[in-house]
């Protein structure tokens, strides 16, 4: 597991060295004239501020976010690129109070949570045992399985159009929010990929349409 605290500080370069792995599944490391590769899949989280001066969505009566919008626009441009298309999920965690640390109910156990993905995944591998796939989990899958494991519903086709042209997806965004609807459905024990699937996948790729929004203001 890799942990990339206040990713925007990291250098384009390094970012994209991280990203080849996560999309190729290994990694090539040189040494003097040798060139070894091998199996790469590590899980990549990354953390950021909404914005320069970190208060934009966390307003109080103490504090207030101070950024223009073309300094906002400037700090969300560099959300962008190979690593940031590859996270499959991209999540804006708002700020919580006292009042909800001190009140907030304790949520699911990680036996339960354990119990839900260890079915998902059990749906998946048996995709791939009657043919219908070639990957064993969703994370690789083609864009041949997903055209065989994903076949969204009318009204989820017209949710999914309306995110492309909205936030100006590209074929590579497109497969990852088709990716996440199969799998928030294999938690759900759904084998059809429906309306709600494709709409909560959508909302979890937070960064896309913050980007759109930037484009907008600038």
């Amino acid at each position: 597991m890799i942990f990339l605290d206040e990713v925007l500080e990291f250098r384009r370069n390094v970012l994209e060295s991280i990203a080849t792995p996560l999309r190729e599944g290994e990694i090539t490391i040189h040494t003097g004239k040798a060139k070894s590769t091998f199996p790469a899949c590590p899980i990549v989280i990354a953390g950021m501020n909404p914005c320069p001066c970190g208060y934009k969505g966390a307003e109080t009566s103490a504090t207030k976010c101070t950024c223009q919008k073309d300094r906002l626009a400037r700090h969300m441009a560099r959300a962008t690129g190979p690593l940031f298309d590859t996270l499959d999920l991209q999540v804006v965690l708002p700020s919580v109070s006292v009042r909800d640390l001190q009140t907030t109910p304790r949520g699911e156990s990680s036996a339960t949570v354990r119990a839900r993905v260890t079915s998902a995944r059990a749906m998946q591998a048996s995709r791939k045992a009657a043919g219908l796939v070639d990957a064993d989990c969703n994370a690789k899958m083609s864009a041949r399985d997903i055209e065989r494991a994903v076949t969204p519903d009318t009204e989820g086709l017209r949710i999914l159009s309306k995110a492309v042209e909205l936030f100006g997806l590209n074929g590579f965004q497109y497969g990852k929010i088709l990716r996440i609807a199969r799998t928030i459905a294999d938690l759900e024990g759904s084998e059809a990929v429906r309306t709600p699937h494709l709409a909560e996948a959508v909302q979890l790729r937070s960064l896309d349409r913050q980007n759109a929004a930037s484009r907008e203001a600038v």
